[in-house]
């Protein structure tokens, strides 16, 4: 199973925002932000999380996937029909605080475009 959640555009220069892909049995998390003038991106998030009990849920029909980032803990937590699956430290070496307080930039413009 390949699946893809995320504000990108499908150009990896332009990866500012969030993505959640779904490959095997494996849930890889990323919150990515900016706030340089030459549009430099910094991954201030990355996580890669097992699907517990991958297979049951990989084959279901339907599944409600819920991510949370906790940015006072800066943990991951997902669920996966209303169950905790995994919770994880998810901030990336080197990420400032300054570069947490600026936030995770989604994209010009009041829209935020998806891309699934």
């Amino acid at each position: 199973m390949h699946f893809v959640f995320s504000t990108y555009e499908g150009i990896e220069a332009n990866d500012y925002g969030f993505m959640v892909r779904i490959v095997s049995t494996n849930m890889y998390i990323r919150f990515h932000g900016t706030n340089n003038a030459d549009g430099t991106k910094n991954t201030l998030h990355s996580v890669v999380q097992p699907i517990n009990g991958a297979q049951s849920v990989i084959n279901d029909e339907i599944c409600h996937m819920t991510v949370v980032l906790d940015h006072t803990t800066n943990f991951i937590t997902t669920y996966i029909n209303g169950i905790r699956n995994a919770s994880t430290n998810a901030l990336v070496a080197g990420t400032t605080q300054t570069q947490l307080d600026d936030g995770t930039y989604y994209g010009s413009g009041e829209t935020v475009p998806f891309y699934a």
